[in-house]
């Protein structure tokens, strides 16, 4: 069996792409959205008026400082549901309180946030 010139050349030149495809990959699933992720189309997330990108809440929104991540309720799981994890520091996703087995975005805001003490 022989390897040509160009065969090597085209094997180092491929090289550097596929060793970074699996930081890629990561980079992008990263902070996507988990399976059991508030939709701001289930019932109780449109009564709390809850946006998963709180820029884009309504003037119910008065302290724009107001984020799901700094609210007393984020990362705290429901009483009873023995099915919550809270998450890791910095995550994008969290479990709130209100939520029952959904996550909210850190990003995120509705109705019943509190400051944290």
């Amino acid at each position: 069996m022989s390897i040509d010139r160009r065969s090597i050349l085209k094997a180092l030149a491929l090289t550097p792409a596929a060793m970074m495809l699996p930081r890629i990959v990561l980079a992008a699933t990263k902070d996507a959205a988990p399976a059991n992720a508030l939709a701001e189309t289930e019932p109780l997330a449109n009564v709390m008026k809850y946006k998963a990108d709180a820029s884009k809440s309504g003037a119910e929104r008065t302290d724009k400082k107001a984020l799901c991540n700094n609210c007393a309720k984020f990362n705290i799981c429901a009483s009873g549901d023995s099915s919550c994890k809270p998450a890791a520091k910095g995550a994008a996703y969290s479990p709130c309180e209100i939520f029952s087995g959904k996550q909210v975005a850190a990003a995120g805001w509705c109705m019943s946030w509190t400051k944290k003490a």
